[in-house]
């Protein structure tokens, strides 16, 4: 994710979607990537979340540190026993391996009253994960 990119996300959810007490991050990858790495990507997005009390969980298809949930998105037996306010999807779906049954999965996560916010590489050659 680029830093502009979590710029915008910030500012649909501070117009928009300031209620969601509930947050999926799917594709997060560890504590490492979100804080050091790219650690704009947690003090723009998800740092201002958690002061305001709100609950989020990160997924991931690889285990490691600052992962809540280790699952397969283009897995058709993905089940998640609960469903978000908002659930954010940045960059991820072009790594699936099955994007219909991953849009699915990802569509169940998110609460009927919910919202989803999903990113997408815009000019970047194929490659694997971070």
């Amino acid at each position: 994710m680029i830093k502009e990119e979590a710029i915008v996300i910030r500012k649909l959810i501070t117009k928009y979607l300031r209620q969601a007490k509930s947050v999926l991050d799917i594709g997060s990858s560890t504590l490492e990537y979100r804080t050091v790495k790219q650690p704009y990507i947690d003090e723009i997005i998800f740092k201002p979340m958690r002061q305001e009390g709100t609950t989020i969980h990160y997924l991931d298809i690889i285990n490691g540190e600052g992962i809540d949930i280790v699952a397969d998105i283009s897995s058709k037996s993905f089940n998640l026993p609960k469903e978000y306010d908002l659930v954010i999807c940045g960059n991820t779906l072009h790594l699936c391996s099955d994007i219909k049954t991953s849009i699915r999965n990802i569509s169940s996560t998110v609460h009927r009253d919910g919202y989803l916010i999903i990113t997408a590489p815009l000019v970047f050659p194929y490659h694997d994960g971070p």
